[in-house]
């Protein structure tokens, strides 16, 4: 999607950095897949955007992945909003898996997206990336990425994990954008769309 050559890509993807996984903790089935983690490291690099805006963040694996792939770039922010997952402990930290020496290029909201994202938008725009990893219904999906794509610049991408309801697709259509599906059995495809 950036235009770059099947070279740049690969040495993008060789360069992504994933925090570790604990096989032990209790919540890792909610951290964001390696493929995932691949797709935003590699599109980070490549793209070089300077405003990033994720909703879903839980311990931090996208986040964390995003924020490193920023800091080798020398360029760029994280804008995130989530809530606390209900199932936490009141004692644990939502991104508790994003490294200290990452942390200034980062900005974290608690609270709904439906009231959150709209303002965030409005201050941040034109916004480059946005990852759409919160809550994964059809409604929800269609309301973060109507809200989403306005603030998005010509040529910025809209990033969605989890696409398994017809919402992503239907947006594409609706906005005249040419859907990428990264498909990946069980858990839904990862949905990419370049604003024209």
């Amino acid at each position: 999607m950036s235009g770059a050559g099947p070279d740049a890509v690969r040495a993008a993807l060789a360069d992504v950095w994933r925090p570790g996984r604990d096989p032990a903790e209790p919540l890792a089935a909610w951290g964001a897949r390696d493929v995932l983690l691949d797709v935003l490291g590699a599109l980070v690099r490549l793209v070089r955007p300077a405003v990033v805006v994720e909703t879903g963040v839980a311990l931090g694996y996208s986040s964390a992945t995003i924020l490193a792939a920023l800091e080798a770039n020398g360029h760029g922010r994280l804008h995130s909003i989530d809530l606390p997952a209900p199932q936490w402990d009141p004692d644990r930290e939502v991104g508790e898996l994003v490294p200290a020496g990452l942390r200034s290029r980062w900005a974290l909201e608690l609270g709904p997206s439906q009231r959150l994202l709209p303002r965030a938008l409005d201050r941040l725009a034109p916004v480059d990336l946005f990852l759409h990893d919160s809550n994964h219904g059809y409604s929800a999906q269609l309301r973060e990425y109507r809200t989403a794509w306005p603030a998005l610049r010509p040529g910025g991408i809209l990033v969605s994990d989890d696409v398994w309801s017809p919402a992503f697709l239907e947006h594409a259509a609706a906005v005249g954008a040419r859907p990428l599906l990264v498909a990946k059995p069980v858990r839904g495809a990862i949905g990419l769309a370049r604003k024209p």
